[in-house]
């Protein structure tokens, strides 16, 4: 860089001033950026695991029960709900999604089988739902919220 007493003229191309100076941009950020933490969800995504998420509420629920000022009537439904989803997002829908390839092999041997004996239907064997807690009979559908009090 060109210093003031060293012969260069405007015109010469050459910088002014000291080369020690740095250049600092007029609209530079000085705030420290800062990383945010990683969402943990506290529901899982996958099927399988959400099955197990709700067993496992059902199973502890009544443990916190009194800590959470629940009435035993909030604690049965809720207990109820989380079988029941438990039940259909776990075994039930197994069994569903297994059992529907042998609906279409049987659509198949219906059309274009071979054989002398009548056609039957597959029949579906689904596992046996959940005991639900004394009193209940059943849940209605929807999905299952926390009750009025955990909501404050």
């Amino acid at each position: 860089m060109a210093q003031w007493n060293s012969g260069a003229t405007w015109s010469s191309g050459q910088l002014w001033g000291p080369a020690a100076v740095p250049v600092v941009p007029f609209n530079e950020n000085t705030k420290t950026k800062h990383t945010k933490m990683k969402r943990q969800p506290f529901y899982p995504k996958s099927l399988s695991e959400q099955a197990e998420w709700h067993s496992n509420l059902a199973t502890k629920l009544p443990g916190y029960a009194a800590a959470l000022a629940l009435t035993a009537g909030e604690v049965d439904s809720a207990v109820a709900d989380n079988l029941t989803l438990s039940y259909a997002l776990g075994d039930w829908i197994v069994s569903v999604r297994d059992y529907a390839p042998s609906c279409t092999s049987s659509l198949e041997t219906l059309s274009s089988g071979t054989g002398s004996a009548n056609y039957a239907f597959p029949t579906h064997q689904v596992p046996t739902p959940p005991t639900l807690p004394s009193g209940i009979t059943g849940v209605k559908p929807g999905r299952w919220t926390a009750p009025s009090s955990w909501r404050n």
